[in-house]
């Protein structure tokens, strides 16, 4: 398949990496699955929660719009259910909850393969690994944890919606597969998609996701319109206790009951981690690809935003005020996370990629921009000594007193009339693209 290639993609455009055949990520995302479930696919039942998987898996009464239960799983679990009086469900529903893994990993390899083997390695682990993924897959959540390996892979079509309308389609036909969860989370992508494109082909495409979701769209509206609501949202407040809970959120965690968080051990290494890979993650933001890496931003924050909305003093009035809404579309805020984790787990490999690449000397070329604190140094400093012929013209960089350093009295340089002098003051500065290793 493919062995290696020239890539164009982010700020890395044009760099030649290898890439593995198509099936090795696949490969690697089945093994990590299994590895992930582990006893859960021992023989028998499972029962967590929300988590109900049995041999024989009823129809869900919210396919035909009957209520009392709203028709979250629908329409979901409708091939487990179909299929359970030949194929037990439990073999189908575990055989889903590892697929879950596989195609999370296979997208984050496939969204950052330019990036390199280990950038890309790295960003399906986080997709796959994540404790939100792996936290909504134990209580139950398939829907939750389906969605966001789906989203990985819808990006580049969703988020420029009017351009190949057939794969918008099936993208959206895809997402409303999971439910109302998917569904709404692909209408946030499509909106955010139509306002970075201004609104190209917009009334075709929003007819293409209200036509896709109508498979739980009415039965949703029949149970609704029977006297169904939602709960209370305070009950299922995203949790998130002091400043180390807001950064456990970063890390995929904050399910609202705390029990049932995978990790929920380890609150300060999950803090941690939070801080260290939104950092990194912004230091990467860049190297997603031009046409859709701005609106991936604004579903970043925004689901960021809205995940900590019902726990945030204040904020978490106004979230309560409008969940009591019994035609609100969510309750629980946190199922807006996955829209940072993606984003996240996309860029944050870009990000450490590019620490680890960045030449000895750019922290000491950082400091010499203009702007930036002064740093005194003996003279001729290693980045500056090379620079002392680069006056143009002639000029001149004549040594002169400068204070005490270090208690040695050491010279400094003067700025010369060229347009890049090596110094000035007692601070360092680039010199330009006269000499090696300079930037302007």
């Amino acid at each position: 398949m493919v062995s290696g290639a020239e890539v164009a993609v982010g700020e890395d455009a044009g760099v030649s990496v290898t890439t593995w055949p198509r099936w090795v990520p696949w490969a690697i995302g089945l093994v990590l699955g299994l590895v992930v479930m582990g006893p859960a696919l021992a023989p028998g039942v499972l029962l967590n929660l929300d988590l109900v998987v049995t041999e024989v898996a009823p129809v869900p009464r919210g396919v035909w719009g009957l209520g009392p239960e709203l028709p979250r799983r629908v329409p979901l679990y409708l091939p487990a259910a179909w299929l359970s009086p030949i194929l037990p469900a439990t073999i189908t529903i575990k055989a889903m909850m590892v697929a879950t893994v596989a195609i999370g990993f296979a997208g984050g390899y496939r969204r950052t393969e330019s990036q390199g083997r280990l950038a890309a390695v790295g960003a399906g682990a986080l997709i796959a690994a994540s404790p939100l993924l792996l936290t909504r897959l134990a209580i139950g959540h398939l829907m939750i944890a389906l969605t966001m390996a789906l989203l990985v892979w819808a990006y580049p079509t969703l988020l420029r919606p009017g351009r190949d309308l057939p794969r918008t389609a099936l993208w959206c036909a895809a997402f409303a597969c999971t439910g109302n969860v998917g569904g709404l989370v692909a209408l946030a992508v499509v909106v955010a998609g139509l306002v970075a494109t201004r609104g190209e082909r917009g009334a075709k495409v929003l007819g293409l996701w209200l036509s896709t979701q109508l498979v739980w769209l009415v039965p949703g509206i029949a149970v609704f319109a029977q006297g169904a609501g939602l709960l209370d949202a305070t009950v299922f407040a995203t949790r998130a206790p002091g400043l180390d809970g807001y950064l456990r959120v970063l890390a995929g965690h904050g399910f609202w009951q705390d029990y049932y968080q995978v990790g929920s051990g380890q609150p300060w290494p999950a803090a941690v981690v939070g801080l260290v890979l939104a950092c990194l993650a912004v230091l990467g933001r860049r190297g997603l690809p031009a046409e859709w890496r701005r609106p991936a931003q604004w579903l970043a924050v925004a689901g960021l935003v809205t995940a900590v909305a019902s726990t945030t003093p204040f904020v978490e009035d106004l979230w309560a005020a409008f969940t009591r809404n019994r035609w609100a579309p969510t309750c629980e805020s946190q199922r807006a996370l996955p829209l940072f984790a993606v984003w996240a787990a996309l860029t944050a490999p870009i990000g450490w990629r590019g620490c680890a690449a960045a030449p000895p000397g750019t922290v000491a070329r950082w400091r010499a921009r203009p702007g930036t604190p002064r740093w005194r140094c003996p003279s001729p400093a290693p980045w500056c000594s090379a620079l002392r012929g680069c006056g143009a013209s002639g000029a001149s960089s004549a040594p002169s007193t400068s204070p005490m350093i270090g208690g040695l009295r050491a010279p400094r340089w003067t700025p010369s009339p060229a347009p890049w002098p090596c110094c000035r003051s007692t601070a360092t500065w680039t010199c330009g693209s006269a000499a090696p290793g300079c930037t302007r």
